[in-house]
């Protein structure tokens, strides 16, 4: 909500639908079926402009283990926070 009222609501929503077409590409394209809340986290705690660019060129040819494995770790190279869900 503060960042909605800093930046505005025109501005917020159309950097939550970049966030989701992000997010949807991440699942679609590098999810190698135990990756989906690394990336949820991802998309909700990173900027967009960090998020845009940790897709390369060339990674789609690429094995699905592969791929994945890669964008998890730029990912989290590029977080100052830890991506991993705590279970208590």
């Amino acid at each position: 909500m503060e960042k909605m009222q800093r930046i505005g609501k025109e501005a917020y929503n159309a950097e939550q639908i970049e966030k989701r077409q992000i997010l949807d590409r991440l699942l679609a394209e590098y999810n190698d079926g135990r990756k989906k809340t690394l990336f949820c986290l991802a998309v909700n705690l990173l900027p967009a402009e960090v998020l845009r660019t940790t897709f390369k060129e060339g990674d789609l040819e690429k094995p699905l283990k592969d791929r994945a494995g890669e964008m998890e770790k730029r990912l989290k190279e590029r977080s100052s926070a830890e991506l991993k869900l705590r279970k208590v």
